[in-house]
């Protein structure tokens, strides 16, 4: 496949720029998806976006994008886990909890707080009857 040639480089920058508003921000398509309908290559749509300053998706942006959209699926979402294999990565978590200083402990003990008093009542109360 010839890319050299695409539809895209034929379109002036104004129409360049309105293309991937559009397709990028409106509609919440990647890079990739929109250098494939116009025969190019997704980092050309990409510094294009960029020169015409544009806000660029972060990889968690992008990957919960993809999986709202339906493009991916979730790897975890839905399955069940042995009781092995709960407690294996319980043990990995414990294991990561002890082996950060105090300081850090703290900030994430200070964190979790906040969070845990942004939540409303009934939010509490299930997770506390999960526990």
């Amino acid at each position: 496949m010839n890319k050299s040639n695409s539809l895209y480089d034929s379109l002036p920058n104004q129409e360049k720029e309105k293309l991937i508003r559009k397709m990028y921000i409106e509609q919440k398509k990647s890079f990739a998806d929109i250098a494939s309908e116009y025969n190019t290559y997704a980092n050309r749509i990409r510094r294009d976006a960029v020169s015409f300053k544009m806000p660029i998706r972060n990889r968690s942006e992008a990957q919960a994008n993809a999986l709202q959209s339906g493009k991916h699926k979730h790897p975890t979402k839905g399955q069940e886990r042995s009781e092995e294999i709960k407690n294996k990565i319980g043990l990995g978590v414990l294991k990561s909890w002890e082996n950060l200083d105090d300081k850090t402990v703290a900030e994430r003990k200070q964190k979790s707080l906040e969070v845990w008093n942004r939540l409303d009542e009934n939010s509490k109360k299930e997770f506390s009857e999960k526990g």
